[in-house]
């Protein structure tokens, strides 16, 4: 596993600047288009287009399987703004450390995976674990970040992740039991 691992790190670094640069950029863009979008036409048809939906993907929508990270939503716009533009700030830190190449393989393995899961299982892939994903990267890479709770109390990072933890748990366990 040692050697496995210095082999993936040592062709990261070689393809450092290969793959999609900026990916968090286009995801935050493609997701705001796609709230506005839905906004304005007052209905919700290119989300529904776009979302995961295990039958619809059965029935030859492939694309589905790559287009769900754009459904992000939220029904206050001023949150949505705040939420992608974190998104976004968080994506490209851990961007500018691992490189391209790398950050490219961790969030496309996070769509794989997640598909993988649903198509076999069940259930909605949501973005929003994706995205807590990037959070728990962020705080792993950087664990002494300050975030300011309501704007005026500063928070380490971990200390957020830590919450995040043990939200999903609560979630996991929550829906396991009736």
């Amino acid at each position: 596993m040692k050697h496995l691992r210095t082999n993936f790190e040592r062709f990261c670094y070689a393809n450092r600047y290969k793959g999609i640069p900026n990916l968090m950029l286009y995801i935050a863009v493609g997701t705001a288009i796609v709230y506005l979008v839905g906004q304005m036409a007052g209905n919700y048809a290119l989300y529904s287009i776009l979302c995961f939906h295990r039958e619809g993907i059965l029935q030859g929508q492939i694309w589905r399987l790559f287009t769900y990270p754009l459904t992000f939503y939220n029904s206050n716009l001023l949150l949505m703004a705040v939420a992608l533009f974190c998104y976004y700030s968080i994506g490209r830190a851990i961007e500018s450390l691992w490189g391209t190449l790398r950050f490219n393989l961790f969030y496309f393995c996070g769509i794989v995976m997640m598909d993988i899961w649903c198509m076999l299982f069940g259930g909605r892939a949501d973005v929003t674990y994706l995205n807590l994903s990037l959070f728990l990267g962020y705080a792993t890479l950087y664990p002494d970040a300050h975030f300011l709770l309501f704007y005026i109390i500063p928070v380490k990072a971990w200390v957020f992740a830590v919450l995040d933890l043990a939200l999903i748990l609560f979630t996991v366990i929550s829906n396991s039991f009736p």
